[in-house]
């Protein structure tokens, strides 16, 4: 009966240290990838957190799934390059060059991207709340359902960029440009717009409650269905522009048949 006790208590102590084994090689594990070197090579999932990627030539890099938090890419050449489901949080992304790149449904809240070039990017899916993207160039760019609230595009170029259901609420956008842009369903719910262009932008179903249009140029636009109650409107300029059943700031409905002044 001792015997019987004494190989079952070895067999406990066994299966305690082999579990206490696997346990530390977990632990090593996750703490070796947790503290990656910046030095590691660019590829999927690599953790380069704070790390100084200024200037760094990471043309068509594949970054897909990366922690990239805090990284600072100032002036990086990343053109073309895949990153999809990033973690780039708090990065620095001024001047960075990102033409052709693939970001969606990266993630960039309070990221810095002034001046940065995302000329044909797709970046639908993105969620960048508090993002810097003063004087960013987004020529021809996906951001299909990006999710913006309260960022920085003064002077941001969106020319021909397709937008559809995007939010850029509380959004300061003053000077942008949005000419020929798709921007079918976007939320601008308290945006400041002051002086930004929308020459032949299509605006339909687009919200603008409560934004600031002064000087905003609406020319030939489409804003079937739009609605602008309580938006400030002065010296904004509509010449031409569709407002078929739009919701004028005082929330008169205008005719289907309006074209330049809300009838």
């Amino acid at each position: 009966m001792d015997s019987i006790l004494n190989k079952n208590k070895i067999q406990l102590i066994f299966k305690s240290q082999f579990v206490f084994f696997i346990l530390l090689v977990a632990i090593i594990a996750l703490a070796s990838s947790a503290y990656a070197d910046c030095k590691d090579p660019a590829a999927r999932g690599v953790i380069w957190y704070q790390c100084d990627k200024s200037n760094a030539e990471l043309e068509g890099a594949d970054l897909r799934q990366a922690i990239l938090t805090e990284v600072n890419f100032s002036n990086a050449n990343l053109k073309g390059a895949k990153l999809r489901h990033a973690q780039l949080n708090a990065a620095n992304l001024s001047g960075a060059i990102l033409v052709n790149a693939n970001l969606a449904n990266a993630y960039l809240a309070g990221a810095t991207l002034e001046g940065a070039d995302l000329s044909n990017a797709n970046l639908s899916g993105v969620r960048m709340a508090r993002a810097n993207m003063t004087k960013a160039r987004l020529v021809n760019a996906r951001m299909s359902k990006v999710q913006c609230y309260d960022c920085k595009f003064n002077e941001a170029d969106f020319t021909k960029a397709i937008l559809e259901e995007a939010d850029l609420s509380s959004s300061n956008l003053e000077n942008a440009l949005f000419h020929q842009a798709n921007l079918v369903h976007v939320n601008f719910s308290g945006a400041n717009l002051e002086a930004a262009v929308f020459l032949e932008a299509n605006l339909e179903y687009a919200k603008l409650d409560n934004t600031v249009l002064i000087d905003t140029d609406f020319s030939y636009s489409n804003l079937r269905r739009a609605t602008l109650v309580d938006a400030d409107i002065s010296g904004t300029i509509w010449t031409e522009a569709i407002l078929g059943h739009a919701m004028w700031p005082n929330r008169h409905r205008c005719r289907l048949t309006s074209v330049a002044t809300c009838d």
